[in-house]
Parts: structure tokens; C-alpha cells; sequence
């Protein structure tokens, strides 16, 4: 995608509502007018947002997620067993499956 989620020029009202429809595309919902200029709305109030949290000045040249005092939340990656009938239903649910495994279009490109 070649616009940012943080766009620079705050005035381009169309940008917002072009990354919209770009994800929705990519994750395959189909969104109409209407919806796009809600979700680029909320996507854009959301994004100000973060700017003024980013502009916070925090005591003691400390950053917006050290003030909650927590270290590393992240579990280790590791193996978890998985349930077969569960799986199956996922695969099933997918919307295009092969050899027991979801397809999915390539996001990514590798140039």
C-alpha cells in the first residue's frame, strides 16, 4: 500500500477512504460508500489520536509505555497442541482450502 497510516497532509479527506477500501479489499469485505466514510472517520479520529499521545512529554524522558510499569507482556512462542475438529472446521469455514490448509491471496510482494 502506498499511503501511510499516518498521513502527513491532514486536509486530503480521500486518503483515509482509499486505505479503507484497500484493506477491505485485502481482507475481502465488501464495504459500501456509506460504511467506507464511517471506518475512514473512525480510522482518522483514531490516528490524531495517537499523534497527541506520540507528543506527550513525559517525567523523566520516560515513554508513554513505561508509566504502567509493565516489563514484557508476551507469552513464549511455543507449540500448542491443537485441536483436530477444530481445525477441520476452520479449513471448512475458509473460503478457498487445499490439502486441509486455507488459501489465501499473496499480500506481500517480494520485488
Amino acid at each position: 500500500m502506498a499511503s501511510s497510516a499516518f498521513p502527513e497532509d491532514k486536509n486530503n479527506a480521500t486518503q483515509p477512504q482509499e486505505e479503507v477500501r484497500a484493506l477491505a479489499r485485502l481482507a475481502l469485505l465488501p464495504l459500501s460508500q456509506e460504511e467506507t466514510e464511517r471506518i475512514a472517520a473512525e480510522f482518522s479520529a483514531i490516528v490524531e489520536y495517537v499523534a497527541i499521545l506520540r507528543s506527550l512529554s513525559l517525567p523523566d524522558g520516560k515513554e508513554a509505555g513505561d508509566v504502567a510499569g509493565v516489563d514484557n507482556v508476551l507469552r513464549d512462542d511455543a507449540a500448542r497442541e491443537v485441536d483436530p475438529e477444530r481445525s477441520t472446521l476452520l479449513v471448512k469455514a475458509a473460503a478457498r482450502s487445499k490439502n486441509g490448509h486455507i488459501v489465501v491471496k499473496q499480500v506481500l510482494s517480494y520485488e
